[in-house]
């Protein structure tokens, strides 16, 4: 029918057999989706809406419950709609427009809530597999907290009407995002939820499950069975990538192995579209990644480009990461009050995950130690050992010297358990800068820096000093590099640290 271009006998075929086209068939119903011209598709609703979602359904494989099972002849409905937003959503997010990705994805999960139960009932075996790729876009749109409630859903409705194959990407999934998020415990649990599922090696369900088990690996500092677990799962999905390199990066800058790091990151980005790499959830793993290898290098001119990057991640996107680097960064270079100042603040409010919290808790040991607050130091050490223990978090304390972690261990009177010491010492002990000394500002310096404080722009400050634009912001840039930050707002919190900075 193709080949003689019959599209009315195409339709009625088609539309007559659609059932079993979707369940036995699906590389010839793509074939004819895709044959039709767009006047014959406008002609029947499911054919328009199912057209371009068609191609994501994987050709080969075991079967799984479809996307598109209704009745022949049915005229558009909530199925048809719901199959029309999540092919845009995925089409969208495939090119990099989280946006419109997470709108669409939004838009169904809205017209899904808002729909009567008799036409939900209807489609319920096939809500899973949709549902799993709403929370795909909302996850790369890095609306982290609503793809972990879809992922969840997903689950445990695929778990009800035994589609497998979604039951193991959602967990995977979520096993990741809470690995990510420092949560490990939570991200434990949903890999022991994963169930069991046999393919014949061209499906990548099985790449989500393996990432946050390679991460959950990495925090326990047992680097051989990660890289085990990533190199018995070497294939890469067209939306993980960004994920992949995040996981093989957190492990190889534990090992110290950071020197390949900025040639495998050009090599990645040149591999994809720029817009994927800009924005959403790719744009802070590799943001995050960039910086941690930065610092673990102690590269200085890796480090501020990092750490711009790093800068311009959405707080909300970084979960608190962002601001454990540029607390370990300060301390890196003993800049104590802006890491002091970097560290109160998701303590302070009582939101940080655990593994936010215990690198927190670390950063504060560390410069309670260097300021011989000492009771204040052990008293920090005692809680981040405490969530460190609890979480499996080991990792966290590679982040001292030997000599710091021994004298905390003493001030403390907490020695480490020795499943923790063992794994230390199977990593080496990260490179660390030579402290930096103490911040001295120019005269003019400080008058640009109450200006910033003020909230005046460049142009306001260039004429409450009477100099040229390009003076002032020759000043502003030495005073951001004696301060060690990257824009107005850490200024502010380096003089709200540190109000002598002022004097």
């Amino acid at each position: 029918m193709i080949d003689r271009e019959a599209w009315d006998d195409l339709v009625e075929y088609v539309d007559t057999h659609w059932v079993e086209l979707t369940h036995s068939h699906r590389e010839a119903l793509v074939s004819a989706l895709n044959a039709m011209p767009a006047s014959v598709r406008a002609s029947n609703a499911r054919f328009a809406a199912a057209h371009e979602y068609a191609n994501f359904i994987p050709a080969r494989g075991p079967a799984r419950p479809t996307r598109y099972q209704h009745a022949p002849g049915k005229e558009a409905g909530l199925l048809d709609t719901l199959a029309k937003l999540t092919s845009q959503s995925a089409g969208a997010r495939m090119v990099g427009r989280f946006a419109d990705a997470v709108a669409a994805a939004e838009a169904a999960l809205r017209l899904l809530r808002e729909s009567p139960a008799g036409a939900t009932r209807a489609i319920r075996p096939v809500i899973p597999d949709l549902r799993l790729q709403w929370a795909i876009s909302l996850q790369l749109g890095a609306r982290l907290p609503e793809a972990i409630r879809a992922y969840e859903r997903a689950y445990d409705e695929a778990i009800r009407h035994d589609n497998t194959r979604i039951a193991v990407e959602a967990a995977g999934s979520l096993a990741f995002d809470f690995a990510f998020l420092g949560m490990p415990t939570q991200a434990r649990e949903w890999l022991s939820r994963v169930p069991d599922y046999s393919h014949d090696g061209s499906d990548t369900v099985h790449e989500m499950p393996a990432l946050a088990a390679a991460l959950l690996a990495a925090h326990e500092l047992d680097l051989d069975r990660a890289n085990g677990i990533l190199a018995s799962s070497p294939t890469v999905s067209s939306e993980t990538w960004a994920m992949r390199f995040y996981t093989e990066s957190f492990v190889s800058t534990l090992a110290g192995n950071t020197e390949s790091f900025p040639a495998k990151l050009l090599a990645l980005r040149a591999a994809h579209p720029a817009a994927l790499a800009a924005a959403g959830l790719n744009h802070a793993l590799l943001a995050i990644a960039s910086a941690g290898a930065a610092l673990t290098a102690s590269d200085a001119t890796r480090t501020e480009t990092a750490f711009s990057d790093l800068d311009a991640v959405h707080a909300g996107t970084s979960t608190g990461t962002r601001e454990v680097l540029r607390a370990w960064r300060a301390v890196s270079t003993d800049a104590l009050p802006v890491a002091l100042a970097d560290a109160s603040g998701p303590l302070s409010e009582g939101t940080a995950t655990p593994g936010v919290a215990a690198e927190l808790r670390a950063v504060m040991a560390v410069i309670h130690l260097r300021n011989d607050h000492l009771d204040d130091a052990a008293s920090h050490f005692r809680v981040c050992l405490e969530i460190v223990a609890a979480e499996r978090l080991f990792d966290v304390l590679h982040r001292f010297s030997p000599e710091e972690l021994a004298r905390l261990e003493d001030l403390s009177g907490q020695r480490l358990p020795d499943e923790i010491r063992d794994a230390l010492a199977t990593v080496p002990p990260r490179a660390r800068r030579s402290p930096r000394p103490a911040v001295h500002l120019t005269p003019r310096e400080r008058a640009v820096l109450r200006h910033l404080l003020d909230g005046r722009s460049r142009a306001d400050i260039a004429q409450a000093e009477g100099l040229s634009q390009n003076t002032i912001k020759t000043q502003t840039a030495s005073l951001y590099r004696k301060l060690n930050v990257a824009h107005r707002e850490g200024a502010v919190r380096a003089v709200l640290a540190a109000p002598e900075l002022l004097r």
